[in-house]
């Protein structure tokens, strides 16, 4: 099931004096912009744009001002103001124009005027004298088109279609603006994050989005905006919580043999998981390689990162079976592949069979040029991203995958494992009472804040809302030991299952030599937590 962004209904008490201070400055120099425009162009006709951009001006004041800055998630009052406004200006710019009509000097074409400013305040204050004159202007008529002056019934549906503008966009585009999402918590409107375009979704993607499933978004890969494309746009609205909207855009081409492309709504501000936007921003930040790699200042520094020798070599280690391969095998595996060439998968991210992000490497098909990949070369990104790593043959079988913790060793310690010595226990334990301890906060040589980070979006979308951790050293038979701590408690969970499966998605995160150690929830020891 999918949840939706919903507006709380709730507004600032100073969207009132926001909208007063539109109306009293921005609305009326509209007006008076609007009136001497319509009054001077040359071109009747050309009046239409006018209209619309004086409709639109007034819009965006209220979408960025009132709303925007009024903080008004009220979908209703959002209206009410819009309506207020356009009543405003259009108002107005009939008191201005009429007052231009009263003090034009005669003659044909265009026709000289000004506004006599006493006058002017008498017909805003007075509608009724406003309302005769329009009327009588109505009657005799100002303005032709090919000879045909307008009057009567035409003009009159002129000026209605020309209210209709400028009375319906503003409250349009304040509505836009107070449906978008809103942090309640942080009190300010979420960030709004255009991708770039996306591949357009498959027939079996929509069926799955109509059936309430945002997972199928992960099938999702770089588009061009020249053809059919989709785009996709994400709303930050902070504390971990975030929503997309997903267009897919439908190229036509028109008479004329320009394409035109008709818009299709799939969502608008469906809520989704942290993980699943940082793979839609991994697609629209993907085939980094391409662009890192003409960064490279020396061809030094590029054949430290690409070595296809090692390529080679990853290949014939591959060929040796399973059973045979013994710790001198996996010490010349994990050296070799390090700065081994191969080329990214399509699409670069996949989620694997344990539920976690992996960046997809792949051997390169022989004989053709590919853009090189390797674990140095990515590591930076899968290290921002909390990825971990999967490689495939050529023809798509995987052969080897790598949790993100190993990539925070190779980061670490210029390795993707280090031999260290390890307490014989799971892979973590609970702690119990009594116990002399010594507790402080890991440095950036243990855990880096990138690691963090990464494990602080993940633990939230578990639900611990406020992730913690302490790095504690106590003695054991086999020496002193430095175990991470974190605010994760088992009798909380609803199951020993569930917690037991959480636990190994944490260690997925971290160095395999990393000892975690849990701390019951009512215990002395929780004091020396600080925020992830």
């Amino acid at each position: 099931m999918i949840n939706y962004y919903k507006p709380s209904g709730k507004y600032s008490t100073l969207s009132p004096i926001y909208l007063l201070l539109t109306c009293s400055i921005i609305v009326p120099c509209l007006s008076w912009l609007y009136a001497y425009a319509i009054w001077y162009c040359p071109f009747v006709y050309i009046n239409f744009f006018f209209t619309l951009g004086f409709g639109v001006l007034i819009g965006v004041a209220v979408h960025f001002i009132v709303i925007g800055l009024g903080r008004v998630r009220n979908p209703r009052i959002a209206i009410l103001f819009g309506i207020f406004a356009g009543i405003l200006g259009l108002y107005l710019h009939w008191a201005i124009w009429i007052d231009l009509a009263i003090n034009a000097e005669g003659g044909e074409g265009i026709v000289a005027s000004h506004v006599d400013y006493n006058q002017l305040r008498g017909l805003v204050l007075d509608p009724a004298e406003l309302f005769r004159i329009a009327t009588l202007i109505n009657g005799q008529g100002l303005w032709s088109i090919f000879k045909m002056t307008f009057s009567g019934f035409p003009l009159l549906v002129v000026w209605l279609a020309e209210s209709v503008i400028i009375l319906a966009l503003p409250p349009i585009t304040g509505l836009l603006k107070a449906k978008k999402p809103f942090s309640e918590k942080q009190g300010k409107w979420a960030r709004e994050i255009k991708l770039n375009p996306f591949s357009y979704p498959s027939p079996e993607m929509v069926e799955s989005i109509k059936a309430g499933e945002l997972s199928s978004l992960r099938n999702l890969e770089r588009g061009s905006k020249d053809a059919h494309h989709s785009e996709v746009t994400l709303f930050d609205a902070y504390d971990n919580t975030w929503f997309v909207s997903l267009t897919a855009k439908l190229g036509e081409t028109d008479n004329k043999g320009k394409v035109r492309f008709k818009d299709i709504d799939l969502l608008e501000y469906a809520e989704i998981d942290a993980q699943l936007v940082r793979v839609l921003q991994d697609v629209d930040e993907s085939y980094l390689g391409q662009e890192e790699v003409k960064e490279l200042e020396h061809p030094s520094q590029a054949e430290s990162k690409f070595n296809s020798d090692n390529t080679k070599q990853i290949a014939a280690l591959l060929q040796i079976e399973t059973g045979e391969r013994n710790e001198e095998w996996h010490e010349n595996f994990h050296h070799y592949i390090i700065t081994a060439a191969f080329a990214s998968g399509s699409p670069q991210v996949i989620e694997g069979p344990d539920g976690m992000p992996y960046f997809q490497l792949q051997f390169p098909e022989s004989k053709k040029p590919f853009n090189p990949f390797s674990l140095l070369h990515i590591k930076d990104h899968v290290l921002q991203r909390g990825f971990g790593v999967v490689l495939r043959e050529a023809d798509g079988q995987v052969v080897w995958s790598l949790p993100h913790g190993a990539m925070v060793n190779l980061h670490l310690n210029g390795e993707l494992f280090t031999h260290a010595d390890r307490p014989d226990l799971s892979e973590h334990e609970v702690l119990k009472e009594k116990t002399e301890v010594f507790y402080g906060q890991p440095s950036e040589e243990h855990l880096p804040a990138v690691t963090r980070e990464v494990l602080k979006d993940f633990l939230q979308t578990q639900g611990i809302a406020e992730p913690q951790v302490a790095l504690m050293m106590r003695e054991r038979p086999e020496g002193p030991t430095l175990e991470l701590v974190f605010n994760i408690h088992a009798e909380e969970f609803e199951s020993e299952e569930h917690f037991e499966a959480l636990m190994k998605m944490v260690q997925w995160f971290l160095p395999i030599h990393y000892v975690i150690t849990v701390l019951p929830n009512k215990t002395e020891f929780v004091e020396n937590l600080k925020p992830l």
